[in-house]
């Protein structure tokens, strides 16, 4: 059996396990069962505890854990940079993706997330010359707006994406116009002037103006 196919399959046996409520297989019962050596189980738990999929413990042995949106968006972001996805990729993955998203953030925001919204962009609004800085809670603000939405599948992915565009801006801030950093500004006071207005395609339509034209600093 090659490594691929027993990662495969020692993760879907676990996860079987978990479902049906029952002890979970040590690494003696797994090598007997997939007849391969200790050492080849042991890989494959080294992989999944490192993804937060098991967790080993000495006294617990061996549990299915439910990892944290922020654990599985880390996760996505590494298999993305793995791939050198073109940026421009990325950034149609976003219009495609967070315009759905801002409609459903749009109908479940509450106050307290409205609330912080219009505090960061009360922030940027204090340092857009300073650029780290800016985009720092230019990042806060969509995560806010990707929380809002009460989906915490849809809130690992848009965060994954969000992320790597994000890193991609602050390598090439020195390239950019400060009317770029202003427009950026404008689109996220447009998109939270819609969130006031409860206004679902206003929202969109503002985050999709700007996301289309937000790498096209060349």
């Amino acid at each position: 059996m090659d490594e691929e196919s027993l990662f495969r399959d020692i993760h879907s046996h676990l996860l079987r396990q978990a479902r049906e409520g029952g002890k979970m297989d040590t690494e003696t019962k797994l090598a007997e069962r997939f007849q391969v050596s200790r050492y080849h189980v042991r890989q494959v738990l080294a992989v999944l505890s490192q993804m937060g999929i098991v967790e080993r413990t000495q006294k617990k042995g061996m549990t299915i854990t439910s990892p944290q949106p922020e654990q599985l968006s880390r996760h996505i972001e590494n298999q993305l940079k793995i791939g050198r996805f073109d940026v421009r990729e990325l950034a149609e993955a976003r219009v495609l993706f967070d315009t759905d998203l801002i409609r459903l953030a749009v109908r479940r925001i509450t106050p307290a997330n409205l609330g912080l919204l219009t505090d960061i962009v009360r922030q940027m609004t204090g340092c857009v010359e300073f650029r780290q800085a800016f985009l720092k809670f230019h990042l806060r603000f969509w995560q806010t707006v990707f929380e809002a939405a009460g989906n915490r599948v849809l809130q690992v992915f848009a965060t994954s994406l969000l992320v790597q565009s994000a890193e991609y801006l602050e390598k090439h801030t020195d390239e950019l116009e400060p009317v770029w950093f202003s427009d950026m500004l404008e689109a996220d006071r447009e998109v939270l002037a819609a969130f006031r207005r409860g206004d679902e395609e206003g929202a969109a339509e503002a985050a999709a103006r700007w996301l289309s034209r937000e790498y096209q600093q060349d």
